[in-house]
Parts: C-alpha cells; structure tokens; sequence
C-alpha cells in the first residue's frame, strides 16, 4: 500500500461531505492500490481488484437540515430540497506507473473507453463561470491541491473529474 493510499480517504471525505466526517463511525476499505476510510453510512457498491478498475461507492444524504431563512439561505423554500436528496456515486480509479502527461489529460484518456461515464458525451463547464464570479473548486489529493474538470450532460447529469498523480500513482476521482 502506498503513502497515496493512506492520504486518500481525505481527498474523498472532505470532497463529498463538504468538509467534515462530523460523529459518523467509520468503515475501511482495502484496494490493492490504496486504502480509504470512510463513514460507515456510505454504501460500497464494488471494489476495485485490479489497477483500472473503479472502486465505486454511494454516498447517501446524511441528515437533512436546510436554511431556506436568513442570510444562510440558499434559494426560496421550495427550491432547496431536490438538491439535498440525490445521492452521490463517487468511482475512485487508480493506476500505477510515471508520467509526464498532465493528470486531466492521461485520466481523461484512461477514462474515455468506459461506457457507463460517456465521458465524451459530457460539455466541459468553463473554468471561470460567469455566473455569480464564483472562484474555480479546488480539491485535495495526498495535500496537493488539484483543480477538477467540472462537466455536464443534458437531463440531469453532472460529473467532476479530479485527477492527480501522487507518487507513482495516478489517482482519478470521479
């Protein structure tokens, strides 16, 4: 197991959660290329056996507070709930070996033949929406700070790819 592995369950927590793990216990999980602690309420659909393969996991909403009043509020009170049900599918891959090709670009190209992402079939959203002149998302892999590939698909999907290369390993988290 790698030093990617034990800093993994980080990049994937802080990712999905927004930021805590907060009381909830814990459970591990063991890949041949990484380990990853996560709350146990997260449901582990596959894991991944061999270098390529997507460890897939569903994170379910865990709790249901939501500010709809005050300076905190998000949106109107009847447009804040749909988006705090929908879980989400987190599919962690990992590959070995050095590169000198940018993560976003080799991940992107190991991940183009897999049919359940269509991948190819998404639009790219700008780095620099110009909505709101929100600040790009940043995420954290292994302490590195990694900028994702925001896509979308039309009805209802939204994928980020967050690639990075740690060590000798390629990580993707999609």
């Amino acid at each position: 197991m790698t030093a990617a592995g034990l800093r993994l369950c980080l990049v994937v927590g802080l990712w999905a959660l927004g930021g805590g793990l907060g009381c909830a216990s814990q459970s591990r999980l063991v890949t041949p290329q990484y380990a990853l602690t996560h709350p146990s309420f997260w449901s582990v659909e596959r894991t991944a056996k061999q270098s390529g393969e997507a460890t897939k996991v569903v994170v379910v909403p865990y709790g249901d507070a939501v500010i709809d009043q005050g300076p905190g509020a998000q949106a109107a009170k009847d447009g804040n709930y749909d988006i705090f049900t929908a879980d989400v599918h987190v599919w962690i891959y990992a590959w070995p070996g050095p590169s000198d090709e940018p993560p976003v670009e080799q991940a992107s190209r190991k991940l183009a033949p897999v049919e359940e992402l269509a991948l190819s079939s998404h639009l790219r959203v700008p780095d620099q929406p110009i909505e709101c002149n929100r600040f790009p998302r940043a995420y954290r892999i292994a302490g590195q700070e990694v900028q994702g590939v925001d896509l979308v698909k039309r009805p209802g999907w939204r994928t980020i790819l967050v690639p990075a290369r740690v060590d000798d390993l390629l990580l993707a988290v999609v």
